[in-house]
């Protein structure tokens, strides 16, 4: 199957345009548009529309699986946040001295701390 660049290059630069201007205005007639018309042909439409319906599809599921992807991370940096907290306190309790020892209330408050961050960064899930 020959293209027009090939079908010019094949006529030379003086007869090529001749040679596609008859082309361009044989090639599809008003009676083609008739035909087509009359035999209710618009399978392009419909295929345009399906393909359009599917992207839209696709479109809403990503939105969905972001807006989840989100809530994920919105709980997950909560979580963190409270066991975060929850270190702190432990922690700060080392300078009171009323339950266990100072050395205790560091590690344990450290410990927590650190798993805090373990789940804020995602490599522990608490749900």
């Amino acid at each position: 199957m020959q293209r027009e660049f090939q079908v010019t290059n094949g006529y030379g630069p003086k007869l090529a345009p001749q040679v596609m201007r008859e082309h361009w205005t044989t090639f599809i007639v008003e009676k083609d548009f008739k035909f087509i018309s009359e035999n209710g042909l618009n399978a392009r439409r419909k295929d345009r529309e399906k393909k359009e319906k599917e992207k839209e599809k696709k479109k809403k599921k990503k939105e969905e699986e972001e807006k989840e992807r989100k809530k994920t991370i919105e709980k997950r940096n909560l979580s963190a946040l409270l066991i975060g907290l929850v270190g702190a306190a432990i922690t700060l309790c080392a300078y009171s001295q009323t339950v266990i020892s100072a050395t205790q209330c560091i590690t344990i408050g450290l410990l927590v701390l650190m798993f805090g961050l373990l789940v804020g960064e995602g490599l522990i899930s608490l749900f």
